[in-house]
């Protein structure tokens, strides 16, 4: 029996819901009345940043070049330089078809063999290098026999046979600045057939300025092309990025932010320089670190944050579109919900406003804290 009651009611409640009138269904379907639309308050920075990779490197980059070889196969036949090594005069920066190129410090690069006999500026450039690593003495221009010594302790040094060639050396030419004591005194006859000191031009090349450190070079087994080059670096770490022009407006020499390498700490940074031609998409960025800790991460790349519009730090945020205007000039004010949900209007200062957000200060600073809500809608 009560089975029977429990299927009247039920079928009794279904023809009820059946026979709605339409109004009534529309009612149902009706979505609820909306409620206030809230936001928490947050307390922060109302920064603007802008972020873009950065690389370690020295303050100044040298480039030096390896010239190819006369033979059509000209490759890195050993690694000497690697990344960090320091690097000064007279030091073998690659090993090229078995042979060392040695570097030196200089203004251009050498264009001809060298050998005894010879004058002329390359030549006091590389009597300038010898006597730098500490071989020879002086530089009047004239490849003579203390020139030929010097050369000769370079290779001996290094573990390389000195390059030379039959005769005594082409005379110097009419115009050339007079010889000094370095006059040829090769013995020809203790030797039976007369040799001279000949360096291959290839074996020579020449950076701005030394010592330096090592940041690429190429590796074992490259082919030298006249695009091959180690880069050299020098005085302290820098980073150095780029950033899309539309991006760059706003970053001025007294811009600062932070940057991190190989998820590493933070480390305070601020720019330097923003260069770029005017028409150009991208702009170069060159910033100082604020610690001299990343000369050991030379080569490595970090994201680099900076601050371009700082409105106001540590401050509480909210939407600004709960901000209404009113209350007295220059105020503002927000509704604040309570925890018994009603509305609290209270005045406040803006102090700041950016991308939708607004850093707000109470005039009574009991009445907004971190975490309260705020009406928006």
């Amino acid at each position: 029996m009560p089975l029977v009651a429990l299927c009247l009611v039920a079928g009794g409640w279904g023809l009820a819901s059946a026979f709605q009138s339409p109004a009534q269904r529309e009612a149902a379907a009706a979505p609820p009345t909306p409620g206030p639309v809230t936001a928490a308050v947050e307390r922060g920075d109302l920064v603007r940043t802008v972020s873009f990779a950065a690389e370690v490197a020295r303050a100044e980059k040298l480039d030096v070049a390896l010239a190819p070889r006369d033979e059509a196969r000209t490759y890195i036949t050993k690694s000497v330089s690697s990344a960090g090594e320091a690097v000064g005069a007279g030091a073998v920066v690659a090993e090229v078809n078995g042979r060392p190129v040695f570097v030196v410090a200089g203004l251009f690069p050498f264009y001809r063999d060298l050998g005894e006999g010879d004058t002329g500026p390359d030549v006091r450039q590389l009597q300038a290098g010898l006597a730098a690593a500490g071989l020879g003495s002086g530089a009047d221009g004239v490849f003579g026999d203390v020139t030929a010594r010097a050369v000769r302790g370079l290779y001996d040094r290094a573990g390389y046979s000195v390059p030379e060639a039959p005769g005594t050396g082409s005379a110097p030419e009419e115009d050339a600045a007079p010889r000094e004591t370095e006059t040829s005194s090769v013995d020809t006859e203790s030797v039976g057939v007369a040799r001279r000191v000949l360096v291959p031009f290839a074996e020579l090349t020449v950076a701005s300025a030394l010592p330096a450190t090592v940041v690429t070079a190429p590796p074992e087994g490259a082919k030298v092309t006249d695009e091959s080059r180690i880069v050299l670096g020098r005085g302290a770490a820098i980073l150095r990025g780029s950033i899309p022009r539309l991006a760059s407006e706003g970053i001025t020499s007294a811009t600062t932010g932070s940057v991190a390498i190989a998820g590493g700490e933070p480390v305070a940074v601020s720019v330097t320089s923003v260069t770029g031609e005017p028409e150009a998409e991208d702009r170069s960025v060159r910033l100082k670190p604020a610690t001299t800790g990343l000369g050991e991460v030379i080569g490595q790349s970090g994201v680099v944050v900076l601050e371009v519009e700082v409105v106001e730090k540590d401050a509480l945020l909210v939407p600004s579109v709960a901000v209404a205007g009113g209350g007295g000039a220059g105020r503002s004010h927000l509704l604040v919900r309570k925890r018994t949900g009603e509305f609290h209007r209270i005045a406040v200062q803006e102090l700041g406003e950016l991308d939708g957000l607004s850093a707000v200060e109470p005039l009574d600073a009991d009445e907004l804290h971190e975490s309260d809500r705020v009406r928006v809608g």
